[in-house]
């Protein structure tokens, strides 16, 4: 895990408001009162649980 990172932080992103999670990814959506409302409502992000290379095809 990089220090410092959001996305690498699995443990924060499980405390959003939105949340789910498969064998390879985790998707969060958290709605922060801070965002401007233009900003669409339940956007979230895709992480990949791991960042090891996967072999080409």
């Amino acid at each position: 895990m990089t220090e410092g990172c959001v996305f690498c932080d699995h443990g924060r992103l499980c405390e959003a408001d939105l949340y789910f999670e498969n064998d390879f990814c985790i998707y969060a959506s958290t709605r922060d009162p801070r965002d401007p409302p233009d900003v669409v409502p339940g956007c979230g992000g895709i992480v990949r649980k791991s960042t090891e290379l996967l072999p080409s095809t």
